[in-house]
């Protein structure tokens, strides 16, 4: 099997160089130093709201045109598109549909067919496009673009530098993206100090201070109890966080604690909801399945309890609100764990797992406090990026 799957791959990339030869050779053009055209890969959930905190720090006049990169099925991001580019012309910005490479929660062995087809499709943008730069933050569609620079430079057809941000989310361990493209990117970036070690050519953009007795600025968030609660799932299902909430034993915790009210967002699960909705009558309850941005649910709520997806720890840190985290262990490959854990030894965040849920929450008062995180990203991206032309 292993020998099928490598004649596959290798004649899909004898298919890219043969495309490559029939079609008309340009020479690579020299950069812009006024202007650099960027192709941006966005991906679902956490990783978009990566990459448009990330972009926020730089200047975009200098970052123009803007093409973005979406997987075809990725619902969310065009909205956090639109927000972003609203504050600047239409004309400096356009999308691209890629088909995924890997779906969240499919299997290894058929996300290589996927990412096959994909990589054509991707090879052919990338030549039309000829960006200056790329930038990518993880998710499976970066495998195909960057794959495809990466041969296009070395057929010195393109002139294109690519740069690679590890996710927030992994902290201790790199991603599969990481480990297949850190190898041929020309700028290699992490988000937490662990991993400078794994990989001495990394540079270092993250948030919290490199010395750790620098991370705390002497503010914190306390816990209130005058609005809602917020119950979160993202983008996929977590079923087990949504039957939990549904118990006598959160209905009993939440009244209790005298919140105004319950906001759940269920996500894409098939758990239906009965309890709550019979036991809280009195009560402003709301269930939904899905909003393109929780933003404004977030920064509304008294305590946000959710699933450890990047998107929903960074928007609720940022907003300065207590967030109580329970990773989707369902989940393949689960970074979650790894940094619902770190931010909770940080006293960031609480976090339990979901057995334990109910019995964390009653240690929870008024008087906890929870230390703020820094509310936004650090020049270094637009540092790092200067050397790079």
């Amino acid at each position: 099997m292993f020998t099928f799957l490598f004649a596959l791959f290798f004649a899909t990339f004898l298919f890219c160089v043969f495309l490559s030869s029939i079609l008309y050779l340009k020479k690579p053009k020299t950069h812009n130093a006024s202007e650099i055209k960027t192709l941006i890969v966005l991906g679902s959930g956490g990783h978009t709201t990566e990459m448009f905190q990330s972009l926020s720090t730089l200047d975009m006049e200098k970052y123009r045109p803007r093409c973005y990169v979406i997987a075809k099925t990725d619902a969310g991001s065009f909205s956090k598109y639109e927000k972003f580019e609203s504050n600047y012309p239409k004309e400096e910005s356009y999308l691209f549909y890629l088909p995924r490479s890997r779906e969240v929660g499919q299997s290894y062995f058929t996300s290589v067919f996927s990412t096959l087809y994909a990589l054509i499709c991707a090879f052919w943008y990338v030549f039309k496009q000829a960006p200056d730069l790329i930038l990518m933050n993880g998710p499976g569609t970066c495998v195909p673009i960057s794959l495809s620079a990466f041969l296009l430079n070395k057929l010195h057809i393109i002139n294109c530098k690519t740069v690679l941000m590890e996710s927030f989310t992994c902290v201790h361990h790199f991603s599969l993206t990481a480990k297949i493209l850190s190898p041929i990117v020309d700028l290699f970036l992490v988000k937490w100090p662990s991993l400078l070690q794994l990989k001495k050519s990394s540079q270092y953009i993250g948030r919290l201070p490199l010395l750790p007795e620098s991370s705390d600025n002497g503010k914190h968030i306390s816990l209130t109890t005058n609005s809602y609660v917020l119950i979160t799932v993202g983008s996929t299902s977590f079923d087990q966080l949504i039957e939990a909430v549904d118990s006598k034993e959160f209905v009993s915790w939440f009244k209790k604690r005298g919140f105004a009210g319950l906001h759940i967002q269920k996500g894409r699960g098939k758990y239906e909801l009965k309890l709550v909705l019979s036991e809280l009558k009195d009560y402003d309850v709301q269930v939904f399945e899905y909003k393109n941005s929780l933003n404004e649910e977030i920064t509304r709520a008294s305590l946000i309890i959710g699933h450890a997806g990047a998107g929903t720890i960074l928007d609720t840190l940022e907003a300065g609100k207590p967030l109580f985290v329970v990773p989707n262990s369902s989940l393949m490959n689960n970074h979650q764990a790894e940094l619902a854990e770190e931010l909770n030894e940080g006293h960031y965040l609480w976090c339990s797992h979901i057995s334990h849920l109910i019995q964390e929450l009653e240690k929870i008062t008024c008087d906890s406090r929870l230390k703020e995180f820094p509310a936004s990203e650090t020049p270094a991206l637009q540092l790092l990026l200067k050397g790079l032309f």
